[in-house]
């Protein structure tokens, strides 16, 4: 089962998720830059109440997974 199978608590999932400022400080990129990644799909994140929220774990890997991309 993967994570988008599992039916946690709302305020649950909304711990394991960041928002776009909070993720561009990690990725030291602009906050308009994670929101342009949201919303053209290269960066997997959904809309809450018109924020977008992306899941913790997979920022990290989809991070990771592009730093190996641009080391190539």
């Amino acid at each position: 089962m993967d994570d988008s199978q599992l039916k946690l608590p709302f305020m649950f999932r909304l711990r394991e998720t960041v928002d776009t400022s909070t993720a561009a400080r990690i990725a030291k990129v602009s906050e308009e830059t994670i929101r342009r990644w949201c919303d053209t799909g290269k960066l997997p994140a959904y809309k809450l109440v018109g924020r977008w929220r992306i899941h913790r774990v997979q920022f990290i890997r989809w991070l990771d997974a592009l730093q190996r991309d641009v080391a190539e």
